[in-house]
């Protein structure tokens, strides 16, 4: 049986047909750093504008699990403190860019939660009269790494979605995790719960 394999032209004339696309102001030809292995020199790189680092599963797993069985649960609790004042955070720079539009705000935060590879988020309900915040993910990147178990796993991505609703609230509050796909659930769910706070959205 005879393969053929298509011949590509060499970079470089790729580069200048690409440069020939109105659209495209630059192109560089990178060369591999050994055989079969490229990498980019974009550094840093950004988001908004504004640096992000990416943190692929052996090096997230080291931060979401292996930690937390050398060091139990008083890591679990420094996962979720580090994941809300990330959330407040992230809050008010999604605050920023939807302005003063609610739909907009949970739209972004749904979006950019996702774009990270969090995992994917809905947010089922806000109400800001009663204080109740119910929050969906699917596929957290935290809890997958915890399938198999027999407890509500997430901490790190617990703590950042009650540290985005406690700044949404204006108020503490206090976040439950009451299904998990470590259990076998289908997707985690959260329970934010706040007791009285300033009205501003809705």
């Amino acid at each position: 049986m005879h393969t053929s394999f298509r011949r590509f032209p060499p970079p470089g004339e790729i580069a200048k047909e690409l440069l020939k696309i109105e659209q495209i102001a630059d192109v560089e030809v990178i060369d591999p750093l050994f055989d079969g292995f490229t990498s980019g020199r974009f550094f840093p790189p950004k988001l908004w504008g504004e640096r992000a680092i990416i943190l692929r599963e052996p090096g997230y797993r080291a931060f979401a699990r292996n930690l937390r069985e050398r060091l139990g649960s008083g890591y679990a609790a420094i996962l979720y403190y580090i994941g809300f004042e990330m959330g407040a955070n992230y809050f008010s720079a999604h605050k920023k860019v939807a302005g003063e539009s609610f739909e907009n705000l949970v739209k972004l935060s749904e979006a950019m939660f996702m774009q990270v590879g969090f995992g994917i988020l809905k947010w089922i309900k806000i109400d800001t009269v009663g204080g109740l915040v119910i929050a969906r993910v699917w596929d957290s990147f935290e809890c997958e790494l915890f399938k198999g178990g027999n407890e509500p796993s997430s901490h790190f991505i617990r703590g950042m979605l009650a540290g985005w609703a406690s700044r949404l609230l204006e108020k503490e509050v206090s976040a439950v995790e009451v299904k998990c796909i470590a259990m076998g659930d289908p997707y985690c769910e959260f329970y934010i719960k706040g007791s009285s706070f300033k009205r501003k959205y809705g």
